[in-house]
């Protein structure tokens, strides 16, 4: 959405003060680190919650003893 907002001032508006030029340069990268962040969010952390899954799916299979055992030394 801000690139493509970004596009539009850039192309549409004459870009004529300084004031609207800084605005267009804001728009073009707030767009992009927020295309990146969902980027990473997708890939990177998505991995992460698959790793973990995976772990835990093992966990949920394990089968566990227990075993008392009557030691004063422990």
């Amino acid at each position: 959405m801000f690139l493509t907002a970004a596009y539009f001032f850039r192309n549409v508006v004459k870009l004529v003060d300084m004031f609207s030029t800084i605005f267009v340069e804001g728009l073009y990268i707030g767009g992009w680190v927020l295309l990146w962040e969902a980027f990473s969010l997708f890939f990177f952390h998505s991995y992460e919650i698959r790793q973990r899954k995976k772990i835990f799916l093992r966990f949920k299979g394990m089968e566990i003893y227990f075993k008392y055992t009557n030691d004063q030394n422990l």
